[in-house]
């Protein structure tokens, strides 16, 4: 659940793919089972299908000039969709789909925010021990300077309810991420 990645991450070795629909999940079990030699998790894509249809990839997944969005797993559907939202309303977003988490592909985030000077980090799971830290203290050590927002499910339990209804009541959905990104680079809501 919302502790998974902050807790995986600290574990030597582990590989810890995210897939964002179920084709690549089957590519990544796929991996798991024939490919990898050390323990695997895979962070189940609940939510269901949505727009991503590639595999395996971390990497740009659309350019943009005005902000830098990560992302993974099936939140990248809100993601892409919230992109869509501020392209209208004159933003552009870069968007970047991390397929695991074990490593980040820190050359590619770091290309984007030194085009874009700006970055948000959208996941689903804890504040603590979040993505979101790893690669602002990458960007850091780097020189690298941008202004910087997460979006996640913060630090506490949440009710029970359905993806889309727990999405929203946490800002994860498109609306409210769309709304972070038009903050962040100062565009008109």
């Amino acid at each position: 659940g919302e502790f998974d990645i902050g807790f995986l991450r600290q574990i030597p070795d582990m590989k810890i793919f995210v897939p964002a629909s179920l084709d690549e999940l089957r590519r990544m079990l796929h991996i798991a089972v024939l490919e990898t030699r050390n323990p695997v998790a895979i962070c189940y894509p609940s939510g269901g299908e949505g727009a991503y249809n590639g595999c395996c990839t971390s990497t740009l997944v659309a350019p943009g000039t005005d902000c830098t969005v990560v992302t993974y797993g099936t939140l990248y559907n809100n993601a892409a969709e919230a992109a869509a939202i501020c392209e209208k309303k004159g933003a552009s977003v870069e968007l970047i789909k991390l397929a695991a988490i074990d490593t980040i592909d820190m050359d590619a985030i770091c290309a984007s925010v030194q085009k874009t000077g700006h970055i948000i980090v959208v996941e689903e799971t804890a504040n603590h021990g979040c993505i979101a830290d790893a690669i602002f203290a990458a960007l850091l050590s780097h020189g690298i300077a941008a202004k910087c927002a997460r979006r996640n499910l913060g630090q506490r339990f949440h009710p029970q309810g359905t993806i889309a209804q727990l999405r929203t009541a946490c800002g994860l959905d498109a609306e409210s991420i769309s709304n972070l990104i038009l903050e962040v680079t100062e565009h008109e809501a």
